[in-house]
């Protein structure tokens, strides 16, 4: 029981010591070396833009699939699509450098959401859009613009029919932002 409580003293001991290096308890300059100015001084991010917006999907047919990319679908293609007019609130974040912008969007009466993530040489998107007689499952950006202003995105997924039946499309989404900066 010594041992246990001399191992216990000496643990504490320790830790005592690694707490006292740093008064605020924030990593010292020595631990990021290659750190960004702004995260040296720990300034925060900026703050989201938050509000709601209005969307459209259009999912196409088989004949856009094709010609837009290569599809890794085990699933047929779609022959024909659906369209869907939707609302949403939505969180928009650019980082400070300008290089990388993020949205959320969270689809209202249908608890479903989208993300969307572009950077310099990239553009992603996922999540899940319901219409009167289908689901779009959202896989992939093929190609597209996100803004403080909006998006605008040529998209590809698994359309899911009422009667169960899915096949492989691809769909045009886009939307507005429009809000103001968050706390």
């Amino acid at each position: 029981m010594t041992r246990l409580t001399l191992a216990t003293l000496a643990s504490i001991a320790l830790f005592g010591i690694a707490c006292a290096e740093s008064t605020t308890g924030l990593p010292s300059p020595r631990m990021n070396p290659t750190g960004s100015a702004a995260h040296d001084e720990g300034l925060p991010p900026p703050p989201p833009l938050t509000g709601s917006g209005d969307g459209t999907l259009d999912v196409f047919g088989s004949d856009l699939v094709a010609n837009a990319s290569v599809s890794t679908s085990a699933l047929p293609n779609c022959t024909s699509g659906g369209s869907v007019a939707f609302t949403y609130s939505f969180d928009y974040l650019l980082n400070k450098t300008d290089n990388s912008s993020f949205a959320h969007l969270d689809i209202d009466n249908q608890s479903q959401n989208v993300t969307i993530h572009q950077t310099v040489s990239n553009i992603d998107a996922h999540g899940l859009i319901k219409g009167s007689n289908f689901t779009f499952f959202i896989t992939d950006a093929i190609s597209g613009t996100l803004s403080l202003g909006g998006f605008n995105l040529l998209v590809e997924g698994t359309v899911t029919f009422a009667d169960g039946s899915k096949c492989h499309a691809t769909a045009s989404l886009s939307g507005s932002l429009v809000g103001e900066i968050g706390d």
